[in-house]
């Protein structure tokens, strides 16, 4: 299980508000007297969340001229004590000016004493899990034995201050407390939030054992969170009670999730005359059916319906390239997918003329075996290496196993939801991705 913003501002009127909550200063350059950012004490090259931030070509490069650049300082009184969180860019030089920039962040946390900084400790920070990016607001409160630090709404860590030291402790270890109280039909998705000032938590919730093809999960089902009132327990968040409501969009215009959701009420709308039953899907595919004949497009999603044309099979042109006829999902059901706009092999990639002796695409809508159906991973913005468990961006995930690049292909589609694919991959892991495309020349991104 894995693990939505506040402005800043907002933080600063709560704390005039909330006695817990330190005033955050965040400079607008950084000051003269912060300490330069450093990756000393930092076992940066085998830390998860830098492994995480590379590409598949930079994994295994020992990274020798890797340097940190501070960016920003927050600081900030609690319990009579001043400190300071300096925030840096972990930067490679590059063959131009500017250097290289990596999706990662150096917080080092200082104790401030006039002019002297003590260093308490230093951590990386990864993006945003949902929308990536860095966008921080800092909160503050005491803890039963600290003073406590959130970075952002969404970071995996709290960070524990004392006079001496600053510890990393688990944001989000009290969800799986709130796990045990949900029903049995139902599982936890992705954390959402910690709010410090109000003590409050929020988690997503998905309809357990939505990546079951037999019955699998809708983008179109009602989005619900869990809300989980908080206690410090022993230096740790513990969730005291839980309750489930449904998720509204975020007031401040930012979650990331309801432009996902938002995609997929556009493709739903676009879809005219959809049977009753059917799950609207909005995914482009290619036919992976080798019958020299062409795959059967039926009148309903069953071998007994009646044959109204068929996908043409794939097709080697003269210049020695072969190319499968690519079309549109519009719909599933049971095993079926309900597909239009089917294209002849080679269109829009060859100049050669499809015969007319060939096998001809069917002009219209009909249905055609999932097991017959081909696609390559697509950036529908988010990490094509998630396999969600349900067809929703806040549902638990875990990382494939295997590289998923962007232009390979699954093993088997087994269904759709708006842009979301259930696949099965190479290496027999299954989940929902978003997205897949169609596109045999490019790598879809």
């Amino acid at each position: 299980m894995t693990i939505g913003g506040l402005k800043l501002i907002k933080h600063a009127i709560a704390a005039a508000l909330f006695p817990l909550l330190a005033t955050v200063a965040h400079a607008a350059a950084v000051a003269e007297d912060t300490p330069p950012c450093s990756l000393d004490s930092l076992a940066w090259r085998t830390d998860p969340i830098f492994l995480e931030s590379l590409v598949q070509e930079d994994r295994g490069r020992r990274f020798d001229n890797m340097a940190c650049r501070n960016t920003e300082t927050r600081d900030f009184q609690t319990k009579g004590a001043a400190f300071r969180l300096a925030i840096g860019e972990l930067i490679e030089p590059g063959s131009s000016a500017e250097p290289i920039s990596y999706p990662v962040r150096v917080a080092a946390f200082f104790r401030r004493e006039g002019g002297r900084f003590e260093l308490l400790g230093r951590f990386l920070v990864g993006e945003d899990p949902l929308g990536g990016g860095f966008d921080f607001a800092p909160q503050t409160a005491a803890s039963d034995s600290a003073t406590a630090v959130r970075l952002s709404e969404r970071n995996p860590e709290l960070f524990l201050l004392s006079r001496d030291k600053a510890n990393a402790a688990a944001a989000f270890d009290w969800a799986r407390e709130a796990a045990k109280q949900l029903p049995a039909d139902l599982a936890v998705g992705q954390p959402l939030g910690v709010d410090l000032v109000a003590m409050r938590g929020r988690l997503g919730v998905h309809r357990a054992r939505s990546d079951d093809p037999a019955h699998p999960g809708s983008a179109y089902e009602e989005g619900r969170v869990i809300i989980a009132d908080l206690v410090w327990r022993q230096g740790a968040l513990a969730a005291a009670a839980i309750r489930i409501e449904p998720r509204k969009k975020d007031a401040s215009g930012d979650e990331p999730l309801d432009d996902i959701r938002a995609q997929d009420e556009d493709a739903r709308k676009s879809i005219k005359n959809l049977p009753a039953g059917v799950e609207p899907c909005a995914i482009a595919a290619w036919s992976n059916d080798r019958d020299p004949h062409g795959l059967n497009v039926r009148a309903e999603p069953s071998t007994a319906g009646k044959i109204l044309g068929v996908v043409p099979p794939p097709y080697k042109f003269q210049g020695g390239d072969s190319y499968k006829s690519e079309f549109r999902i519009i719909g599933y059901r049971d095993g079926w997918f309900l597909i239009d706009d089917i294209g002849k092999p080679g269109a829009g990639y060859e100049d050669a003329p499809y015969p007319r002796t060939a096998p001809q695409p069917y002009r219209g809508r009909g249905w055609v075996r999932a097991t017959m159906v081909g696609a390559a991973y697509a950036n529908g913005g988010l990490p094509v290496s998630r396999l969600y468990e349900a067809p929703h961006a806040d549902a638990a995930f875990q990382r494939s196993k295997a590289t998923l690049n962007v232009g390979d292909s699954p093993k088997a589609v087994l269904a759709c939801s708006g842009g979301w694919a259930l696949v099965d991959t190479q290496a027999g892991e299954r989940g929902w991705l978003r997205s897949l495309c169609s596109n045999q020349v490019t790598n879809c991104s």
